[in-house]
């Protein structure tokens, strides 16, 4: 499946609806799946400062290291793009924005780092700052046809790489950890680009429900579950 989606302007106007209902005039996000939402690319979350500012008026921001921009150039005919070099202040840039749009109220996503929202909390003392996951769970909650067909067809392929799991592979004598390995091999072989986790609690780890799989071998008779 594809790892990068184009960006969907459809997005972008219902959040700025949703800003205008709930009197938010800055929305600013740090990579995360509110991220990837907007812009169709997961962003790299590290020190380095990575944000998308929304305003109700004027283009989406992306504020991004140099060092990443390339990866964010096929994007400017719907963000602007900022990119700051090491060595400069890439907190300056957010502030820059929410003064020059005489933003008074910004919410900003759970994942975006406290490290930099302190800092632009220090520099806009006069500023209201709210959570954004209120507005963004009510965006995000209605799904847009290509998110239904996206979301059928992993369905689709996670179903095909169990049913294959479940007529051919054995349990016993393997260990949870060659289990889990195989039943991710089948789904990334049916082109899901990640699985994000793979849980095999067999016997009595089946009772903890986010056992961290091992090396334990599972016996006849033993109740499995696996959660991925």
């Amino acid at each position: 499946m594809m790892e990068h989606l184009p960006p969907n302007p459809e997005r972008l106007a219902r959040a700025r609806q949703l800003m205008a209902a709930a009197a938010i005039d800055l929305l600013v996000i740090g990579p995360s799946a509110d991220f990837r939402y907007f812009t169709g690319r997961p962003g790299h979350l590290s020190e380095r400062l990575t944000a998308l500012v929304i305003e109700q008026d004027g283009p989406p921001v992306l504020v991004v290291p140099k060092l990443e921009a390339p990866l964010y150039a096929d994007l400017e005919s719907v963000f602007q793009l900022i990119a700051w070099a090491d060595g400069e202040d890439p907190i300056a840039h957010l502030v820059a924005l929410a003064q020059s749009t005489g933003s008074r109220a910004i919410a900003v996503n759970d994942q975006f780092w406290s490290g930099f929202l302190l800092q632009l909390q220090d520099r806009l003392p006069e500023r209201s700052f709210r959570r954004a996951s209120p507005l963004l769970r009510r965006l995000r909650m209605t799904k847009d046809a290509g998110e239904l067909a996206l979301l059928r067809e992993a369905s689709r392929r996670t179903d095909a790489a169990w049913e294959y799991f479940c007529a051919h592979e054995r349990l016993t004598g393997r260990t949870e950890r060659e289990v889990a390995a195989r039943l991710t091999e089948l789904l990334l072989a049916q082109g899901l680009h990640e699985v994000a986790f793979c849980i095999v609690a067999s016997g009595p780890n089946g009772a903890s429900p986010h056992h961290e799989t091992g090396d334990r071998v599972i016996q006849p008779g033993d109740p499995v579950v696996i959660d991925f």
